[in-house]
């Protein structure tokens, strides 16, 4: 889609909301110096009361990092934030003033990643980065992309061992693998076509399989 102002206001209007929401966050961080929750002082004659703070939850973080930043937090990074805003929460509040400071251009990323983070990858592809369920199909191809014009038997990708069983069992290995691979390269496409179109041409299926950049453009792939 080409960039025009109309195209931009959207996204602009989006990173404004996504500021106010990280600065509201970072108020309702704030706590006394024993890391307790707020008091709010009584009327007179009244007892005091500590004001009860709605809890972020994982997802939560994840995504005001996401709107605040553009682009995909690690799940380290959400894990730790999370965490922080459970308890003492001054170490979340300057992590999330350091990135409203940094901005997206000086987020530090590498230009080519393929790692898996818990129950997700995080895949980065010429400084675009998307983030999926893992699946076996993303299994395999990290493999193959650990090891470019290396071709790797299905069986091995399917840790059924090299040598194991007939051409039965040789043929549902390969079903199988390629199966996963052209399901995850369908999700990968979806989230990020130029990465889609790149794996596509690239990666080869069969009894094995295999990734074969172009040797002119290699790519140094990070996990």
């Amino acid at each position: 889609m080409p960039t025009s102002p109309e195209n931009l206001r959207p996204r602009v209007a989006e990173r404004c909301v996504a500021r106010h929401r990280i600065e509201t966050l970072m108020r309702s961080l704030a706590t006394d110096s024993g890391g307790r929750a707020p008091v709010e002082h009584g009327l007179r004659g009244q007892p005091a009361r500590r004001r009860t703070r709605e809890r972020l939850t994982r997802d939560d973080v994840w995504r005001l990092l996401e709107l605040a930043t553009g682009v995909e937090p690690s799940a380290a990074l959400v894990a730790a934030l999370h965490e922080a805003s459970r308890g003492n929460a001054e170490p979340a509040a300057a992590l999330l003033r350091e990135l409203l400071a940094a901005g997206p251009g000086r987020v530090s990323l590498e230009e080519y990643m393929f790692r898996r983070e818990g129950e997700y990858w995080t895949i980065a592809y010429e400084s675009r980065v998307i983030r999926l369920h893992e699946s076996n199909g993303l299994r395999y191809l990290a493999r193959l992309l650990r090891q470019p014009g290396q071709p790797v038997p299905v069986t091995e990708l399917a840790e059924r061992g090299a040598g194991a069983g007939d051409h039965a069992s040789l043929e549902r290995a390969r079903l199988a693998v390629t199966k996963a691979i052209r399901i995850a390269l369908a999700h990968i496409a979806a989230a990020h076509p130029g990465l889609g179109q790149h794996l596509g041409a690239t990666v080869r299926r069969g009894y094995s399989c295999v990734y074969l950049p172009d040797p002119r453009t290699p790519i140094a792939w990070t996990e």
